[in-house]
């Protein structure tokens, strides 16, 4: 996806094509800042909603067996990391 977004910029700098940079790195730019930080977001407020925080793998909390609505049962966006 991201090189969907690099590729038009990309090649208006190879034709030199300056007007049509200028146009195009600040959209960049911003969607990229906007994405990023849509995920910083998510990641925050799904930590906040849930009852207790995620300890680990393997770790369980007691209040994670009880029943919890259902924003509670998704897991932060963080949580999955390889």
């Amino acid at each position: 996806m991201l090189g969907h977004g690099v590729d038009p910029v990309e090649t208006a700098v190879s034709a030199h094509h300056w007007g049509r940079v200028a146009e195009l790195a600040p959209l960049l730019g911003g969607g990229l800042i906007v994405g990023l930080m849509s995920l910083v977001y998510y990641d925050r407020w799904m930590t906040n909603k849930r009852a207790t925080p995620l300890v680990g793998p393997g770790a369980a909390a007691v209040d994670e067996f009880t029943s919890r609505s259902w924003i509670e049962s998704l897991t932060p966006g963080s949580g999955s990391r390889c």
